[in-house]
């Protein structure tokens, strides 16, 4: 399942479910604004949370545009339309930067799969939901691409047509779920560990490269 929940800079590692006696571990759908979105980024592209697989922008447009570290998931901004048509959804494509993906919520009865595709092919990072959809491979349907799950998903468990959300997993608001058990972890022990690590890493190439170049030296002086 993907859960949808405010952002907030506490540490959350991870987010489960324990209801009838079943564990559960879930994805996390993160809701941000431009207050929040440059520390959800980083925390992201460090690793902290590996359930986070995207950031759900909700703030004001410009402030996407100063943001310099471009983070390793979707940013997606999301926006409804009732009168879906190629000069409306350039209209709002131009409101972005190219890397942020830009979702489009169709009226429940709309199912014009030609204009999807001509979408699609013009502007690779417009997605739609919303409408009686098909999910194929030259259309964008969804908010997410399958390939953005980490879990596999089968191709039973695959709708390949879609009514309304057309997410790759059910989304629910946190506030719907039962039985919910947030995993907070120290940030600050997070950074260090992943510190040293780098730091390990690069004591093996410099090591390596000495290696390297002894034997280079060696080899040097053989006539």
């Amino acid at each position: 399942m993907l859960v949808k929940m405010e952002y907030q800079d506490i540490g959350v590692a991870g987010l489960k479910t324990n209801y009838d006696s079943k564990v559960k571990t879930h994805y996390i759908d993160y809701i941000v604004d431009e207050y929040t979105i440059d520390t959800a980024i980083q925390e992201v592209n460090d690793g902290f949370n590996k359930y986070t697989v995207c950031l759900q922008y909700e703030g004001d447009l410009q402030r996407l545009f100063m943001i310099d570290e471009k983070p390793k998931c979707p940013v997606l901004v999301k926006r409804e339309l009732e009168d879906v048509t190629e000069l409306s959804i350039t209209f709002l494509v131009k409101m972005v930067p190219d890397w942020v993906r830009l979702c489009i919520k169709t009226p429940s009865d709309f199912s014009d799969m030609r204009l999807v595709e001509s979408i699609s092919k013009k502007y690779p990072n417009v997605h739609f939901c919303g409408g009686k959809l098909l999910r194929l491979k030259s259309c964008n349907v969804g908010c997410l691409r399958r390939d953005e799950i980490p879990k596999k998903i089968s191709d039973q468990k695959f709708n390949f047509y879609v009514e309304g959300c057309a997410c790759p997993l059910r989304c629910k608001p946190v506030e719907e779920l039962e039985g919910v058990d947030i995993i907070i972890k120290d940030k600050y022990e997070h950074k260090k560990v992943k510190k040293e690590e780098v730091k390990e890493q690069i004591k093996e190439e410099v090591t390596s490269k000495k290696v390297i170049s002894n034997l280079s030296d060696l080899f040097d002086g053989v006539i």
